[in-house]
């Protein structure tokens, strides 16, 4: 029986990419989405607005075998998780955590999962806010880091919480009144990647992200760690315990955690590929197999290629929202490729054209440049060329990696 993949995107350049996997693997593959995709049959496009009852656009198209849905995307898990509970092919026991902070929050306290303190808060109703400053705010249902800002004052509170209003209305759909206040834990900062086959982890992959000082928190750098290490062995199995406790059955978890005083914090948690993953699908790696895992773990099945153990090499991922301001980066672009023997890569990632629009309200990166390096190396030798190279750039958002 023949395994039907449905991929719900906005990101054309990813759905091609997943079309050729999927064609290797001989699945299926149809693509839920706004517009037809160029160079992609359109009886694989599965046209549809998303408004109530669009699974009807689903089944009108449905063929016989298996059916398996996913998303790389976090503001279409909602979507994901009605279609996969459709299908009777859940990915885990309750998706809509991932999308509402609250639940998330309340998720972590009930299962003893150790995370920073944090509660909601009303736009009128935040008088009696106990944490001190600095505090962290979030929206309640965010996604690409957007309205996160580490808070040092009542100015700058009632300012964020004027954009976070903006952006639930603007940007993110969110028709409640509310906000996430979360106390701030300083350290550094790990992503960390799990596939996950039948409730098991069958592959891993762990991304440093250094120690973000704020006050905004989008994903700048990563370095993709070795995977024989101590750390690395503490973060995967702190984020397994995470997905077995919200049902991880098959597909990818993506967990953001910190560490601070050797003590390891859950900030978030979510179903989907994210920072080490979709970067190395990103990167031109002739190694990595990770895509083609996932693919077939979402759809159900073992494996077919053996997994390959990764040894730490030099990866950083920069973000612009606008095409209009790379050019800014030209030499440091030069610095990465000459002296430290780096390749470059400029990638647009969803959409290249935006006018005017500050990075704080742009839902998705905008372009991203992927940088690796040649030969592998050890984190301190990262450390040393990503301060050395970028040590000039000024920006808000500052990094400290040591």
């Amino acid at each position: 029986m023949k395994n039907n993949i449905y991929m719900i995107s906005r990101d054309d350049e990813l759905s091609k990419k997943y079309n050729e996997i999927a064609k290797g693997l001989k699945y299926n593959i149809f693509f839920i989405t706004r517009t037809f995709i160029d160079s992609i049959d359109n009886k694989q496009i599965i046209i549809t607005d998303f408004s109530e009852g669009w699974i009807s656009d689903v089944e009108k198209r449905l063929e016989l075998g298996k059916h398996f849905v996913f998303t790389l995307e976090e503001n279409l898990l909602s979507y994901a998780n009605h279609l996969a509970e459709y299908f009777g092919t859940e990915l885990c026991v309750d998706m809509s955590i991932f999308v509402d902070k609250k639940k998330m929050k309340k998720f972590f306290l009930e299962n003893d999962i150790n995370t920073p303190i944090g509660k909601p808060f009303g736009y009128n109703k935040y008088d009696d806010i106990d944490l001190k400053f600095p505090f962290i705010i979030k929206p309640i249902k965010g996604a690409a880091s957007l309205g996160v800002r580490l808070i040092d004052d009542n100015e700058q509170l009632n300012d964020q919480i004027k954009k976070i209003a903006l952006l639930n209305k603007l940007v993110l759909n969110d028709s409640g009144n509310e906000f996430m206040v979360e106390e701030y834990i300083a350290g550094e900062e790990y992503s960390v990647d799990l596939l996950w086959l039948n409730g098991k982890v069958i592959d891993s992959i762990v991304a440093f992200k250094g120690e973000i000082k704020g006050p905004t928190f989008y994903d700048r750098g990563y370095y993709i760690m070795n995977d024989k290490t101590a750390v690395y062995k503490r973060l995967v199995d702190f984020s397994q315990l995470i997905g077995e406790k919200m049902g991880a059955k098959h597909g990818c978890t993506h967990t953001e955690i910190k560490i601070f005083k050797d003590k390891l914090y859950c900030i978030e948690t979510t179903m989907r590929p994210g920072g080490g993953g979709i970067l190395l699908e990103l990167s031109s790696d002739k190694n990595n197999d990770f895509e083609k895992f996932f693919l077939q773990c979402i759809a159900n099945e073992v494996p077919n290629v053996a997994r390959v153990t990764r040894e730490s090499k030099h990866i950083y991922w920069f973000n612009t929202p606008f095409w209009f301001a790379l050019p800014k980066y030209r030499s440091e672009l030069e610095i990465l490729k000459e002296k430290f023997n780096m390749q470059v890569e400029v990638r647009s990632y969803i959409n290249e054209n935006v006018d005017e629009n500050k990075e704080e309200f742009t839902l998705g990166y905008k372009n991203v440049l992927i940088c690796h390096s040649s030969e592998n190396s050890e984190m301190n030798d990262f450390v040393k060329q990503f301060n050395e190279a970028f040590n000039h750039i000024k920006k808000e958002q500052t990094y400290e990696i040591s």
